[in-house]
């Protein structure tokens, strides 16, 4: 006998698990935009939200709230950039090639 997926707790699962690494990408010391793909790569669901986003609204609502457009990203790096100014900046722009010379 198949089991079934309960749709309802699934996606109240995911949709909490979707703020929290939208956070932890935010705090990341590596700067990363926070996507769709970045966030779906992280929680290990990428086909997931392929196949069957429309049975998880409030996932897909956690996303439209968490996912950061191009520019609140330049704006956020920016910000972090100055508020780190004087420290390493091949850790805050995500650069590691050019720190080990």
């Amino acid at each position: 006998m198949k089991l079934r997926i309960d749709w309802e707790q699934r996606d109240v699962e995911i949709a909490r698990n979707v703020r929290s690494i939208a956070d932890l990408i935010i705090n990341d010391i590596v700067l990363k935009c926070v996507t769709n793909t970045e966030t779906a790569r992280r929680l290990r669901i990428q086909a997931l939200l392929i196949r069957a986003i429309d049975k998880l609204p409030r996932t897909k609502e956690a996303l439209d709230e968490v996912v950061e457009s191009l520019e609140q990203f330049q704006k956020r790096r920016i910000r972090k950039v100055i508020i780190n100014k004087g420290k390493s900046s091949c850790a805050i722009l995500g650069s590691y090639s050019n720190c080990w010379n």
